[in-house]
C-alpha cells in the first residue's frame, strides 16, 4: 500500500493506492527429462520448470510451434520460496505419434508468461528413431538434439529489466500520476 499526501494553499488532498509489483525470472525456463529420440509409441515425459518469479510463471507447452490440445496430460504446480518469490512446474506426458514428427522432427517448446506478457521459452528438438534390423539407427546424420532459449515470444520486443530497477520505475510512475491527479482535483 502506498501514500501521498499533497499540502498547498488550496487544502490537502492524500490517496492511497495499492500497486502490484510484478517480478520477472531472470531465466527461460528449462524442459527436463527428455531423451534425445524417440519411436512412435514411446511415451514422451517431460517437466517444464520456471525461474524464481512474483506471481508464478504461467507455463505452456507447444509442440511444432501448435499451443497443446486437451488430449495431452500436464499438470501444474507451484512452490514458494522464503523470499516470497515462486517456481512454477508443469509436466507433460504422452505417447508418441507420427504426426508429431516433422522431417522426423518434434519440436517440444515451454512458454514461460507473466500478467499476460509472453516472455521467455525454452525448446528442444527430437529426432524420431528408426529400428533396423534390431539396431537403433537415426535417419539423418546430424545433431540429435539442440536447445535453443528464445525471449519475448509473440509480444512486442522489449529489455529485461533488473528487479530493483523495475519497482523503482512503477513507484515513481504511480507517485507522479498520483500526485497529478491530487493537483488536478485541487485545482
Amino acid at each position: 500500500m502506498y501514500s501521498c499526501a499533497v499540502i498547498s494553499s488550496e487544502g490537502r488532498a492524500e490517496a492511497r493506492k495499492e500497486m502490484k509489483v510484478i517480478v520477472f525470472p531472470k531465466k527461460a525456463p528449462k524442459i527436463t527429462g527428455n531423451r534425445k529420440e524417440y519411436r512412435i509409441g514411446d511415451v514422451l515425459e517431460v517437466n517444464c520448470k520456471s525461474s524464481h518469479s512474483r506471481p508464478a510463471e504461467s507455463l505452456q507447452w507447444y509442440i511444432n510451434d501448435h499451443e497443446i490440445g486437451k488430449g495431452y496430460r500436464t499438470e501444474y504446480s507451484t512452490s514458494v520460496h522464503k523470499d516470497g518469490l515462486v517456481t512454477a512446474s508443469r509436466s507433460l506426458r504422452f505417447v508418441v505419434k507420427s504426426e508429431h514428427f516433422v522431417n522426423q522432427t518434434l519440436k517440444l517448446e515451454c512458454l514461460g508468461s507473466l500478467s499476460n506478457i509472453s516472455y521467455m521459452s525454452h525448446d528442444k528438438l527430437i529426432r524420431e528413431q528408426f529400428s533396423t534390423n534390431g539396431i537403433n539407427e537415426s535417419k539423418e546424420n546430424v545433431a540429435i538434439a539442440k536447445q535453443h532459449k528464445h525471449q519475448h515470444r509473440g509480444a512486442a520486443k522489449q529489455t529485461q529489466i533488473s528487479t530493483n530497477r523495475c519497482t523503482v520505475w512503477y513507484l515513481h510512475w504511480f507517485l507522479l500520476l498520483t500526485v497529478m491527479l491530487l493537483h488536478l482535483r485541487i485545482t
